[in-house]
């Protein structure tokens, strides 16, 4: 008996440092996770032995890395690009991870069979593109040969530093990038997805950009409903219906003429229009469609960014017109935290946080982690077939919706709000569309911490089991 007592005690004993040594490995790990930030800890661009970090910005307007042959490092000094770097083409294909006499890294990881472009002495920091090398027929199945060869994703991507071609940015930030990453002690509220479109997401020099569907847009008295793509970029390119409603809008409350000037005193407007993406109203001041021109008293052009205006000076409408690549400015989302990954077709978009909060870093590779579709981001496509045996693609968006035509005075930056369903709409192509789908996800913070919960206390559980067990043996003998 009394043998069996301990025998007894010694397996109730086991089994506890089993469930303490399991619960301290877990807290270990958890304590890694959160203090593991390589990609922010070696934010940009990197070479050399040692090594020196260098000055970086995003862009939406490149895939590949740009490289000056002048270079910032962030400790502010000087250095030179490479000698062995070709200066007589404009892009360079590194095969291999060799860098000049050294190797090069991008937020910590190392680069390796990449594309760069070279710059000249017009720039002291790397640019980093965030889009992807596109094709010369839009539906090809490999890149262009004769444009450039490797985007930064794709070569991230072939490494295995990453599992999809995928990122996300603080957008009013030089360089607050990760890579196959996201944050989500980056912003603030809901995490709402869209629908990338890439059929028609590349632009005429081959580049393929982060590309949503726009529904509409709406402002005082004055409403718009026309189903376009459009791709974020750095500059307005908008269809005719959505340029000359804005173009009249600005004459008959602005003073505009007839060549887009006016007055620079609409600075002062708190007017704002609203756009709808997949049946999300995204509020923007119409002041980000003006540019400042030049001052009436000097007429010199604006170039000093630290040059004041004043109210007598004319400014011009800052609105570009084009039907076959039509594109909205990234400064829109400045005060927002984007995430974008092409491989699931899923845009992210978030208000950026104001305050800081922890790390809460997970990995991009089904789709984008504990995010809300947007209210329309599915899409059906139907296929019809006419007589000569010319498939034609009809992609069914969603149903049109009534907009707010009301007052827009009292820009708000921090409100959004759903639209409201009428009936539908079709927009029909001759060209192949993917569908989409939303992918399953997280969708809250709360529910994640809720599973951990559960699996402590099924360990504690087991733990109480043999406790009990032990107990009621003793009760016997």
């Amino acid at each position: 008996m009394r043998t069996a007592f301990w025998f007894i005690v010694a397996v109730v004993a086991a089994h506890l440092n089993v469930a303490r040594s399991r619960h301290q490995l877990l807290k270990e790990r958890n304590s890694l996770d959160s203090s593991e930030n390589t990609q922010q800890d070696q934010s940009g661009f990197a070479f050399g032995s040692p090594r020196k970090s260098i000055v970086s910005a995003y862009s939406f307007d490149s895939a590949i890395l740009g490289i000056p042959f002048h270079l910032q490092t962030t400790n502010n000094e000087t250095v030179l690009r490479p000698k062995d770097i070709p200066t007589d083409t404009m892009y360079v294909n590194i095969n291999g991870s060799q860098f000049g006499n050294g190797t090069a890294w991008l937020n910590g990881f190392e680069l390796s069979n990449y594309t760069l472009q070279t710059y000249g002495n017009f720039s002291d920091y790397v640019h980093v593109g965030l889009c992807l090398v596109g094709t010369q027929l839009m539906f090809e199945d490999t890149p262009s040969s004769t444009v450039m060869d490797m985007s930064v994703l794709d070569s991230l991507l072939a490494s295995g530093d990453i599992a999809t071609r995928s990122f996300s940015v603080t957008v009013d930030s030089d360089f607050d990038v990760l890579f196959g990453e996201i944050d989500h002690g980056k912003y603030d509220g809901p995490l709402v997805k869209f629908k990338h479109y890439y059929d028609e997401s590349q632009d005429d020099h081959f580049t393929v950009h982060p590309t949503l569907l726009m529904d509409g847009m709406a402002g005082t008295n004055f409403s718009v409903y026309r189903p376009v793509l459009v791709e974020i970029n750095s500059d307005w390119f908008l269809p005719d219906k959505y340029y000359f409603t804005l173009f009249d809008h600005f004459k008959s409350n602005y003073g505009m003429d007839d060549d887009g000037y006016m007055p620079c005193s609409i600075l002062n407007s708190t007017e704002y229009v609203s756009f709808y993406f997949s049946g999300e109203e995204f509020q923007f001041p119409v002041t980000s469609f003006v540019d400042f021109t030049y001052d009436n008293m000097s007429l010199y052009s604006y170039v000093d960014a630290d040059y004041y205006y004043n109210e007598s000076a004319t400014c011009s409408l800052g609105l570009g017109q084009e039907d076959e690549y039509v594109g909205v400015p990234l400064y829109l989302f400045y005060d927002r935290y984007l995430v974008v990954d092409y491989d699931n077709e899923e845009i992210g978009i978030a208000r950026a946080a104001t305050k800081s909060k922890p790390q809460t870093i997970e990995t991009i590779s089904t789709g984008i982690p504990r995010a809300t579709p947007a209210k329309y981001f599915s899409v059906s496509v139907t296929t019809t077939t006419d007589s000569y045996g010319v498939e034609d693609y009809s992609t069914s968006f969603h149903p049109t919706y009534s907009m707010n035509t009301g007052s827009h005075f009292g820009f708000n930056s921090t409100e959004a709000s759903y639209a409201i369903e009428t009936d539908s709409s079709t927009l029909s192509k001759s060209a192949p569309s993917t569908t989409g789908g939303s992918t399953k996800s997280d969708h809250s913070t709360k529910s994640s911490s809720s599973s951990k919960a559960t699996g402590n206390t099924q360990k504690a559980g087991g733990v109480m089991a043999f406790v009990t067990f032990f107990l009621g043996v003793l009760m016997v003998l």
